[in-house]
C-alpha cells in the first residue's frame, strides 16, 4: 500500500538547557537526527530559543535566500517563518528544526547536515500533501 501523504515524524528524545535532540523518519523509514531549540511549556515562548509545540503541521518544499533547497512548516501557533534546514548546534534555529546524518550527544551537536537535507528533499513526493508530526518521545532511544 503506498502512502497518500508525505509523514514526516520527529521524536524528541533529549531536551538539554538550550538544545533538543532526536530523530526524524519519513513514512516510516529513519530519514536523521534532529536538533532544535529547547522545548518550553507552550504558554513560554523566549524568542530565537524556544522549539515549536509538539503537534501535526503541514509543510513544503521551500527555496530559501537563506538556506537554499529547504522546507517549511506552516501553521504554527506563535511562530513564523519555520524551517527545517541544515545547522549543527542551537545557535542556528531561530525555532527552526535541523537535520543531521549524525549527532553528538554530549556536545548536543548533529552533523553532515546538508546530506541528511537534500536526500530528505529528493524522498518527498511532490504529488502528495506533506505534514510533519512532532512528538515529544523523551527517553526513548
Amino acid at each position: 500500500m503506498q502512502n497518500k501523504i508525505n509523514h514526516l515524524v520527529v521524536f524528541r528524545q533529549l531536551i538539554g538547557a538550550r538544545t533538543t535532540l532526536g530523530q526524524f523518519y519519513l513514512n516510516g523509514e529513519f530519514a536523521g537526527y534532529s536538533l532544535e531549540d529547547t522545548v518550553r511549556p507552550r504558554h513560554m515562548k523566549v524568542y530565537g530559543e524556544t522549539a515549536i509545540p509538539d503537534g501535526m503541521y503541514p509543510m513544503r518544499k521551500y527555496i530559501s535566500s537563506r538556506f537554499g533547497a529547504c522546507l517549511a512548516i506552516d501553521d504554527v501557533p506563535n511562530f513564523t517563518h519555520i524551517r527545517i534546514h541544515g545547522l549543527n548546534d542551537h545557535t542556528g534555529t531561530l525555532g527552526c528544526i535541523g537535520i543531521g546524518k549524525n549527532r553528538d550527544i554530549e556536545k548536543m551537536r548533529i552533523s553532515n547536515c546538508r546530506v541528511a537535507l537534500d536526500e530528505l528533499i529528493s524522498r518527498i513526493d511532490n504529488s502528495k500533501p506533506s505534514y510533519i508530526t512532532i512528538v515529544n518521545a523523551i527517553g526513548i532511544k
